[in-house]
């Protein structure tokens, strides 16, 4: 198994919160989009922990609740909250 460098799964979450798609953020990183796709949904999952537990300077809940849409894109930001109860509980 191969491990994205912090720098680069840190390059590929910025360009995801200012606005890029996945396909540009593939161009700009050089990461495949699948790999993209996947470091989104396990950072939403991880602030989606964090920020139920104790909170963690630097993720507030914007940012987790975009990761997570991006992540889901068929659910509405009333839904978003519904999803997260329910990882939690599967945890």
């Amino acid at each position: 198994m191969n491990i994205l460098k912090r720098e680069k799964q840190e390059l590929a979450i910025k360009c995801l919160i200012d606005g890029n798609s996945i396909r540009s953020t593939e161009r700009i990183t050089g990461v495949h989009r699948d790999t993209i796709m996947r470091l989104m949904v396990r950072t939403g999952e991880n602030c989606m922990l964090r920020s139920l537990g104790s909170p963690t300077p630097g993720i507030n809940r914007d940012t987790r609740n975009l990761v997570v849409l991006c992540s889901n894109p068929s659910l509405s930001e009333s839904g978003v909250q519904d999803w997260i109860s329910s990882s939690i509980a599967s945890r």
